[in-house]
């Protein structure tokens, strides 16, 4: 009796480990599957070139006919990486650096994104045969290609794209379509925007859902720049990062054209989405010696992220594509990044145009008059009607400059009902003044306000010690 029920156990296991192995393998095969149909997902959307075709790092592009299924056809020369053709005059004109650099890399290496095929038959479909694009090149060392360029690939942004006299079909970047699908006009190499860094006057901020905001400048000199920010309050720029910022935009050079601009563009290039910005520069009139003549009043917008480190930029009813290298400083700066954390940003070039600074500490109140003569060669300071060397005051006014606040309030304010340890006024020539007040924050630290509002706090042997008693 024990035997038989013995033997049912044994065989009921031996049901139960098989069934096991049975659906181990079934689990086994659907795994397989899944990772098989995903990994060839994987491959036709995947963003990276995972197949050279071609590599001519050695033996550099020198000809390229560039044919397009609408009857525009050009020719590009290649002298050192740099790329040009000749116009209607037979003049040769220089490729934009930027669109220069992409044919470059696209004929240099010829990398695609997934193979459509290895052998298959070219289908209507894939407009390949005529093809939309086709781009003959030849070698530095004489070899010769020819390279077909379709429609775009179903369910994915790439282009089909083949080897003329070759079998492979493949799928390439759209980028490879998009550098060679211009007019030679949209090819030229093109000009900064018209703005000169030191004819700007005010830098306008417009971002979509935030309050607008503006800097005002006040004075240029090497390194730095001198302004006021104007938002739901006035407060000191910070001079460095307004310096860049300025930089930037008279630096500001588009990078290869892609279009003209439809209103149906705002959407599809981010130009009216959560990181569009939108910079207004108002520039005095003036006419440099070289003719340029900038205008006052210059626009542009930043819309979404384009290619690597590049954004879409709309200008003069134009969209191109723009380094975010080049404008790194503007986009950093927003209003709290533009809050100086220097209570006296001053040029020490500016010595000159002060003609009075007034420190008062509790009712005493010391007096510096300075004084200049017409070509500011010589000045002269006194401290409550007394001489002061005057290299004495360029340390003062240094010591002034190069202070900074470490402790950033939680909200800016403007009212004290107690009156200020420590008042310090600068006036200067044309009718300006600054002023500089102390009010006791807690044990260690004062509460700073610059021109009526106060943002940050210091340590209080900074205001104890910021000038001579």
């Amino acid at each position: 009796m024990q035997t038989k029920s013995r033997r049912k156990f044994i065989n009921s296991n031996r049901y139960i480990i098989i069934l096991a192995v049975i659906l181990i393998i079934i689990v086994a095969v659907f795994i397989f599957l899944n990772s098989t149909k995903k990994q060839e997902n994987d491959k036709i959307n995947n963003p990276l070139p995972f197949k050279t075709l071609y590599d001519f790092s050695d033996n550099p592009p020198q000809i390229i006919d560039v044919n397009l299924l609408n009857g525009t056809n050009y020719t590009l020369f290649n002298n050192d990486n740099k790329i040009s053709f000749k116009d209607n005059n037979q003049q040769k004109v220089l490729v934009n650096e930027d669109s220069a650099k992409r044919i470059i890399n696209f004929l240099t290496k010829i990398s695609v994104e997934n193979t459509v095929s290895d052998e298959g038959e070219i289908e209507p479909e894939m407009g390949l045969e005529p093809a939309n694009l086709k781009v003959d090149v030849t070698y530095n060392n004489g070899e010769k290609i020819s390279l077909l360029c379709g429609n775009q690939v179903p369910l994915s942004k790439n282009m089909y794209f083949k080897i003329k006299g070759e079998k492979g079909i493949y799928a390439i970047s759209p980028g490879f379509y998009e550098v060679f699908n211009l007019q030679t006009d949209r090819l030229r190499s093109f000009e900064k925007l018209p703005i000169h860094r030191n004819l700007i006057k005010k830098i306008i901020y417009q971002k979509t859902n935030e309050e607008s905001f503006s800097i005002n400048i006040l004075a240029f000199e090497k390194g730095r720049v001198y302004g006021n920010v104007v938002g739901d309050y006035t407060y000191p720029s910070n001079p460095v990062l307004l310096n860049n910022i300025c930089n930037s935009l008279d630096d500001i050079v588009p990078g290869a054209f892609l279009k003209d601009f439809e209103t149906k563009d705002i959407d599809s290039f981010g130009f009216n989405g959560p990181s569009s910005l939108k910079i207004t520069v108002e520039q005095n009139s003036a006419v440099e010696k070289t003719d340029n003549t900038y205008e006052q009043n210059i626009s542009f917008v930043l819309g979404n992220d384009a290619e690597e480190y590049q954004k879409y930029l709309l200008y003069d009813d134009t969209i191109y594509r723009v380094s975010t290298i080049l404008i790194a400083p503007i986009i950093q700066g927003n209003f709290e990044n533009l809050l100086s954390k220097e209570p006296f940003p001053l040029s020490l070039d500016e010595i000159s145009n002060i003609s009075s600074i007034y420190d008062d500490v509790d009712g005493v109140i010391n007096k510096w008059q300075i004084t200049a003569n017409q070509s500011n060669q010589e000045i002269s300071i006194l401290k409550n009607d007394k001489d002061y060397d005057i290299y004495e005051f360029k340390e003062i006014i240094k010591n002034l400059v190069n202070k900074s606040a470490n402790i950033k309030l939680d909200k800016y304010i403007s009212d004290f009902s107690e009156k200020p340890l420590r008042s310090i006024t600068i006036n200067f020539l044309n009718g300006q003044k600054h002023t500089v007040e102390f009010f006791y924050k807690d044990e260690y630290h004062d509460m700073v306000r610059v021109n009526g509002i106060a943002i940050y706090a210091w340590p209080k042997e900074y205001t104890k010690d910021i000038m001579p008693r």
